[in-house]
């Protein structure tokens, strides 16, 4: 039989979220897990073409990254928080 699971409890059980995770709250980053989490996948998707497989313009993605998150510095503990774990460029 086939086990049943919801998405939510799938991303709680990786690892490296929780990493960065807790590198975004060493870093100084204030929002709780489930906000980091909806954040992280927002900016994976926004900024992974160009800052990963090299298609488009970093800066302008970051500046959209910027805008989503609403601040240059929460969005630099994003990408701090992130590539501090697990290189990201």
């Amino acid at each position: 039989m086939r086990e049943e699971y919801n998405e939510e409890d799938f991303r709680e059980l990786d690892p490296c979220d929780q990493y960065m995770y807790d590198e975004y709250i060493r870093l100084g980053g204030e929002s709780n897990s489930d906000v980091y989490i909806e954040n992280l996948e927002v900016f994976i998707s926004l900024t992974h073409d160009s800052f990963i497989c090299g298609g488009g313009s970093k800066k302008y993605t970051y500046r959209k990254w910027i805008k989503y998150i609403g601040s240059k510095k929460e969005a630099d503990l994003y990408f701090k928080s992130i590539d501090n774990v697990e290189r990201y460029s």
